[in-house]
């Protein structure tokens, strides 16, 4: 009698250590992708590898003749369950962490959505007055109005199983406009101090157009158009829309997408968060905190800063556009100094007026074209990666270049410029002109290309 051939162990528990390791390694070194939340989101992936894995074992086994593994086993259930409830919890503690007074949906996946309908009306509001929206969880929707009241049109939105629950959880919460010690306050009054987490309220306030506004929530999307006044924004999970703004702009945001445009003062973005798209802004914009999809910004008449744990930017004026997406940075048309460091990022810049400093601190090309002659100092250092400058053909300039174990390339020839080839550097250095800018170009394993432009 033969014996039973001997059964195959499954690749599922190699493979999950591998995932796990490389996707905690990048969680930790990569923060600003913000991993931890985006386990949360995607963690049936790992039941696709887990049936991808038993596949890969069935065919094995037949191939090699042995058993195959089983289908399914205590132990890696037990651990695909215990993975899942860790990465909660820690998921979980680092947001309260990050936000201490965060409030716990509770609604449940087979609770429904029952609207109420309300309308709350202030008197006449003095004209210096500001007003401060404070809604734990809905849509705010911001009306600008030549009046002289406050008015908000409210749906209170309650989750439950039956419109009968809802409409007692729904009772539990007024909206009121109350005064306080800058002006008014448009925010809900419980029962019994109790804050129920599964009632929204969703609101279209109609307030004066010139009338300052302080608006937090930690949940539920903004939309704000034709405001004079000045306006500050704080929602820890929400997506946030303002159009022609009249005067200074903040938001401040944990989760979500910022688009502004149009706006005569200053604009300040704090992150995280993810989408931000900017434009037309008159006066300076800063942004600050780590973003997960791509930063566009376009037509920003004062300085533009932009700080996180990856890249440190500044700009004088943006004439055209800047982007920052998918390991691609582009800047065109501006004017006054650019500032950049940053890492792992491959970087172009065109039409660039003003100094300009770059040092990239990881892998990444980068390519500059000017337009016109540059007339202020050029100095741009590369980790690992290639650099090329274009530059008008009529241009004149002072050039130091060097490439640790890399290459050199120059459309610029004369008796001005001198190659020297050591042995583990190429450098150019020397003049073409009699006059113009300091240009330093460094870079180790990539190639240096001057290019002559028309």
């Amino acid at each position: 009698m033969q014996p039973a051939p001997a059964r195959r162990r499954s690749i599922f528990g190699g493979l999950l250590l591998t995932l796990l390791g490389t996707y905690f390694l990048l969680a930790n070194l990569l923060p600003e992708l913000n991993l931890w939340s985006a386990f949360w989101r995607y963690w049936p992936a790992l039941l696709i590898l887990w049936g991808v894995a038993r596949l890969v074992d069935y065919r094995s086994a037949r191939r090699a003749g042995q058993a195959p593994p089983r289908t399914l086993t205590a132990g890696e259930f037990v651990l695909v369950l215990l993975l899942i409830g860790v990465v909660g919890v820690i998921s979980l503690v680092r947001q309260i962490r990050t936000d201490p007074d965060r409030q716990i949906d509770l609604v449940l996946p087979w609770d429904r959505a029952f609207s109420f309908p309300e309308e709350v009306t202030s008197e006449v509001v003095a004209t210096d007055a500001a007003l401060d929206i404070l809604i734990p969880r809905g849509n705010i929707e911001i009306v600008a109005e030549e009046a002289s009241q406050i008015r908000a049109v409210v749906s209170k939105r309650a989750y439950a199983f039956s419109e009968r629950d809802a409409r007692r959880a729904a009772d539990q919460a007024s909206l009121r406009i109350v005064k306080t010690d800058s002006g008014y306050a448009l925010q809900p009054e419980w029962r019994e101090g109790r804050r129920l987490g599964n009632i929204y309220f969703d609101l279209t306030v109609h307030v004066p157009r010139s009338m300052p506004l302080r608006i937090q929530s930690v949940r539920g999307n903004l939309r704000a158009a034709g405001l004079t006044g000045r306006l500050d924004v704080e929602l820890r999970r929400g997506d946030v829309e303002i159009r022609n703004a009249g005067s200074a702009v903040r938001v401040k945001l944990r989760q979500g997408d910022v688009r502004i445009h149009a706006v005569r003062g200053d604009v300040i973005v704090e992150g995280p968060g993810d989408l931000v798209e900017v434009s037309e802004v008159a006066g300076a914009l800063t942004i600050q905190g780590n973003f997960s999809g791509p930063i566009q910004i376009s037509r920003v008449q004062g300085e533009t800063t932009f700080r996180s744990s990856r890249t440190n930017l500044s700009v004088g004026r943006i004439a055209g556009q800047l982007e920052l997406s998918g390991g691609q940075l582009t800047l065109t048309d501006s004017s006054g100094p650019v500032s950049l460091i940053t890492r792992s990022y491959d970087i172009t810049m065109e039409n660039i007026e003003g100094e300009l400093r770059i040092e990239n601190r990881s892998s990444g090309d980068i390519r500059l074209q000017f337009r016109r002659p540059p007339q202020q100092p050029v100095q741009v250092r590369n980790e690992k990666g290639d650099i090329e400058l274009t530059l008008p053909a009529e241009a004149t300039f002072a050039l130091q270049a060097i490439a640790q174990r890399g290459e050199i390339e120059s459309d610029f020839t004369g008796a001005g410029l001198e190659k020297t080839d050591r042995e583990e550097a190429v450098e150019l250095r020397g003049r073409v002109g009699a006059r113009g800018p300091n240009i330093r170009l460094e870079t180790t394993y990539g190639t240096i290309r001057l290019r002559r432009g028309p």
